[in-house]
């Protein structure tokens, strides 16, 4: 058996062992959070909104590709209650290469951000 196919054998952090390459030792249930992905949220859409899941795949697309067509102009996107995506500008630094310790610029640059709403941080307190 492959250490792959060994390590797919144990659920990481339900607090079961898990294989680290010498042996299996006890793995927290906190170390690991769990993970919704698209595919499931997909499918959460379809039940709750009785649609489809082509329809829900169709509906988190467009929702998706505009949220991030106004981060691309610049315009910030306000989901009330929900949270606001906007871009925010990073300054330019300089910084340093750890492996030749030559120091180099850092471009400024524009990333995306999410600040979320009243109702998400209470819910999620």
């Amino acid at each position: 058996m492959h250490r792959r196919e060994w390590l797919n054998d144990y659920q990481e952090g339900d607090g079961e062992t898990m294989a680290t390459g010498k042996m299996p030792v006890k793995i927290p249930a906190r170390v690991r959070p769990k993970v919704r992905g698209k595919k499931e949220i997909i499918e959460i859409v379809a039940r709750e909104a009785r649609i489809t899941t082509k329809q829900a795949q169709l509906a988190l697309k467009a929702l998706l590709d505009t949220i991030k067509d106004s981060l691309k102009k610049g315009t910030t996107v306000r989901l009330i209650p929900f949270g606001n995506f906007e871009v925010r500008q990073r300054a330019g630094r300089t910084g340093r290469n750890p492996r030749t310790g030559v120091s180099i610029d850092i471009p400024p640059r524009k990333i995306p951000a999410f600040r979320p709403g009243k109702d998400l941080r209470d819910a999620v307190k």
